[in-house]
């Protein structure tokens, strides 16, 4: 798995540390993977496949035709505003704002 994980973070460029930062996962336990002092718990998992964009089967496998490119802002943009007009500071604020409490919601739910 971490191989595919340190592939996942070349392809996208960016840091272990930037996907710790931005899942919750301490960095100290991603070492620990790296290092097969710890196996990453499902968990874990869900949350850096969800960040790459990818299945948890391509995570923990590599076996899936291609990795899905994360969703960029531009198209959350166009997907909820429809892309006429410009979408202003307010307007984006609040669609995040709306957008977390769906996502913290669900997690409770998990």
């Amino acid at each position: 798995m971490y191989e595919i994980f340190v592939e996942l973070l070349q392809r996208n460029n960016v840091t272990a540390y930037q996907v710790c930062k931005a899942t919750g996962i301490a960095p100290a336990t991603v070492s620990d993977w790296k290092n097969g002092k710890s196996t990453p718990k499902q968990d874990k998992l869900k949350k850096i496949a969800d960040y790459f964009g990818v299945s948890l089967d391509y995570l923990t496998t590599g076996k899936e035709s291609e990795a899905k490119s994360p969703v960029t802002d531009e198209d959350v943009k166009l997907a909820l505003f429809g892309g006429d007009g410009e979408v202003t500071d307010a307007m984006w604020e609040e669609a995040m704002f709306a957008i977390e409490l769906i996502k913290k919601r669900h997690q409770k739910k998990e």
